[in-house]
């Protein structure tokens, strides 16, 4: 997760908005009135739009899930390290007292999900979810077509497939696809 956030900035900042920057800066030599300066302005914030992915609809909403499977991924990890910490306090503290093992989320709601699995099965579904995510958006990003904002999005691709591992686990899920689909047909 941490991995692909990292990436996701340095593509934002390295890749998109620099190279924007240092062609708006050296754009504003020639700018000669308030409208020229205006419209170099509007160019430089468009194209960052672009490069960033926020004028294509699906990609930003694929993002805002990722992003937010890593902020419940972090949640969790932080109610965790919460009740981990008590249990150990309550531990050295006394054995004789029960310990109450009630998981609160920040918001003081009760996390039906930590409640009723087990640690690992909670970060098995985080990860599974984050994972279907990313596999989304790297396949959406690989089936645009060849705009030159598109050509830069495809180092994300590269930068978060950069062992195949995606590449093999989204042709093991289509393989395991067509199994299903010729065993439902034949």
């Amino acid at each position: 997760m941490l991995f692909c956030v990292q990436n996701l900035e340095y593509y934002m900042m390295e890749e998109a908005i620099e190279p924007n920057w240092i062609r708006f800066m050296s754009r504003l030599n020639n700018v000669n009135n308030i409208d020229d300066l205006l419209a170099e302005h509007w160019d430089f914030v468009d194209q960052c739009m672009k490069d960033c992915m926020f004028m294509n609809h699906d990609l930003i909403a694929i993002i805002n899930k990722i992003l937010a499977s890593c902020i419940e991924f972090c949640d969790f990890m932080q109610r965790m390290q919460r009740y981990f910490l008590d249990a150990e306090l309550t531990s050295m503290l006394s054995d004789d007292q029960p310990f109450d093992s009630d998981i609160q989320s920040t918001d003081g709601v009760d996390s039906k999900a930590s409640e009723n699995q087990s640690f690992e099965d909670n970060i098995k579904r985080l990860d599974a979810k984050f994972t279907s995510y990313l596999i989304t958006l790297l396949t959406t990003i690989s089936s645009l077509g060849q705009e030159e904002s598109v050509e830069k999005l495809r180092n994300i691709l590269y930068r978060e497939n950069f062992n195949g591992f995606y590449s093999e686990k989204i042709e093991r899920d289509q393989r395991g696809n067509d199994t299903v689909t010729s065993s439902i047909s034949g």
